[in-house]
């Protein structure tokens, strides 16, 4: 039987849509945002900013990416990071002059990220 319990990534391996994040994380602080943001693979168009239906307040995307699982001949999931871009922007403030090199070494940047006082979706 498939186990589709959903498990959390241990750090220091970062989760996958955190690595993606860290791609777009400088310019969301700067909030240079159009539109759409098109995930390049499978061309999917994801909203810049989206409202959540039974929610007041809208979320910024943050960042892209593509997931390869083949089960049942589905094999490429697209998907976003979707914050809440005032409180994500406090929570990772410290993070805003640093390289993506040295956040994706940075376990504290990650557990801001996951664990922050912000809504994520």
């Amino acid at each position: 039987m498939l186990d589709l319990t959903l498990k959390p990534n241990p750090l220091p391996k970062p989760p996958m849509i955190t690595t993606l994040a860290l791609a777009v994380f400088p310019a969301f602080l700067a909030q240079e945002a159009s539109a759409v943001k098109i995930e390049p693979r499978t061309e999917l168009e994801f909203a810049q900013v989206a409202t959540w239906p039974g929610s007041k307040t809208s979320q910024t995307l943050l960042g892209v990416g593509v997931r390869d699982k083949t089960f049942f001949r589905v094999k490429v999931y697209a998907l976003g990071l979707y914050v809440e871009p005032v409180g994500a922007a406090k929570a990772l403030e410290k993070w805003k002059e640093t390289s993506v090199k040295k956040m994706k070494k940075d376990n504290k940047f990650y557990d801001a990220l996951l664990n922050g006082k912000f809504s994520k979706t």
